[in-house]
């Protein structure tokens, strides 16, 4: 629904006298949208107009005057439809228009690999779908229903989509975040815990399933304290919004600083902890190889490693810290906050910084990883063919198969060295990777 004009609704003046001709009421909304100040000595019917808001706006019997720049306040604010300025506009649009693309079009090749590679579709490829399944979701629901509601003053998708957008964009994070600490701690089992980790592949899908169940039951809540609060004049409706209210503050307070517990401090905690398990026990291995050359390369694989380990932890907290900082503040009353434009600007700005992970993700947990690095180098030219050849209405070879035209050879030395030694197996896991690579790669 579009901001009703104040001035052009015929209803305004139902059940009171109306203070201003059609004419005069023109005249004000000339000046109220170009934002000029109107005084007593060039506006002839202040004093009417004021006498109007007088019975109209404040409660009834109310003795006390409503002065005229707080008419004038209420007035040009019905009018904005967005507390932000072009450009501001401009800029969110910009961003959200590019993480949302970068976002679906990298974790969609991420699936398309593992989907088309059947010595890819392991159990514990199954985390790094759900991973990608999740940043989709965050593209599709989190980032656009922000990014609308950050630009228009007034919602539209009434009451019902009010409340489920917050409970969706709530468990679609939860499930990103919650991937993630899975993916560390099968890491862990895959490189420092070997016997466990057999054992526990078999309940990598119930793990999954369990993440999802907890990412829709937590944000339940939200579906009862979210609604559209009508901003009107006695029975004259000027714009509706979406907004949350919560029973108590205690309610409000405890939920929110559960979830940052939840989504925040734990994983990070949980990242800490298991990288450095890992970093720990790969520094005490780096030396067991009797050969020096192959030694070295362990050392430098390890190196690889810890790198990386690092970045996903680090990346993470920069990320989300800044998320979670504006929402504490904002749920705080910080007073920094009281101006409409600014918070709306600094809180889509944090709310981008949050939402990057999801094109972060495929990069560290898509094209980092060797195995599928490799697959996604040869799958992209392939999309891009086939994007093409739909555009031009041309069919496409059936040997356009990822990795078809890899030689026989090939899989049978990879095949060699999967009869190493466990150590040597077990290290060529420690980036995640799905299959044992091969110990020559650099």
């Amino acid at each position: 629904m579009e901001n009703i004009s104040l001035f052009s609704e015929p209803e305004l003046c139902s059940g009171v006298m109306c203070p201003l001709q059609p004419d005069e009421y023109k005249a004000l909304e000339g000046h109220v949208m170009s934002g000029t100040t109107i005084g007593e000595e060039d506006n002839p019917f202040t004093n009417q107009l004021e006498s109007f808001f007088k019975s109209s706006v404040l409660p009834t019997g109310a003795n006390q005057s409503l002065p005229w720049e707080e008419i004038m306040k209420i007035l040009k604010e019905t009018n904005q439809k967005s507390y932000l300025g072009t450009a501001a506009k401009v800029s969110l649009i910009t961003i959200y228009s590019l993480l949302i693309t970068v976002g679906i079009l990298g974790n969609l090749i991420v699936a398309f690999v593992i989907g088309h590679r059947p010595e890819l579709r392991t159990a514990r490829n199954v985390y790094i779908i759900n991973l990608a399944v999740s940043d989709v979701s965050m593209c599709l629901v989190c980032m656009p229903f922000t990014l609308v509601g950050l630009l228009h003053k007034n919602w539209s998708l009434g009451n019902f989509i009010c409340k489920l957008v917050p409970v969706v964009q709530c468990t679609n994070i939860l499930v990103s975040t919650a991937t993630i600490v899975a993916i560390a701690a099968d890491r862990y089992l895959t490189i420092v815990c070997v016997q466990r980790n057999r054992d526990a592949r078999a309940y990598i899908p119930w793990s999954v399933a369990a993440i999802w169940l907890v990412s829709l039951v937590f944000p339940l809540p939200l579906f009862a304290y979210y609604f559209v609060e009508k901003v009107q004049i006695k029975d004259y409706l000027l714009y509706e919004k979406c907004v949350e209210s919560w029973s108590s503050p205690v309610v409000k307070y405890t939920w929110n600083i559960t979830l940052i517990v939840m989504q925040y401090i734990i994983p990070i905690l949980v990242l800490s902890f298991v990288h450095g398990r890992i970093q720990n026990y790969l520094s005490s291995h780096k030396m067991s190889q009797r050969d020096a050359r192959r030694a070295q390369r362990e050392i430098e694989r390890n190196r690889r490693t810890t790198i990386l380990l690092t970045s996903i932890a680090v990346t993470f907290a920069i990320c989300w810290l800044p998320w979670h900082v504006v929402n504490l503040l904002a749920d705080f009353n910080y007073a920094g906050f009281q101006e409409p434009e600014y918070f709306y600007v600094v809180f889509g700005s944090c709310h981008a910084v949050a939402m990057s992970s999801a094109c972060i993700n495929p990069i560290l947990y898509g094209w980092l990883n060797t195995n599928l690095r490799k697959e996604m180098t040869q799958a992209i030219p392939i999309l891009l063919r086939k994007s093409v050849s739909l555009l031009v209405h041309r069919p496409l070879r059936d040997d356009s198969c990822p990795g078809k035209d890899v030689p026989e050879e090939g899989g049978s030395k990879k095949n060699h060295h999967q009869t190493k030694t466990p150590f040597l197996k077990t290290e060529s896991a420690k980036i995640g990777e799905v299959t044992d690579q091969n110990h020559d790669e650099t």
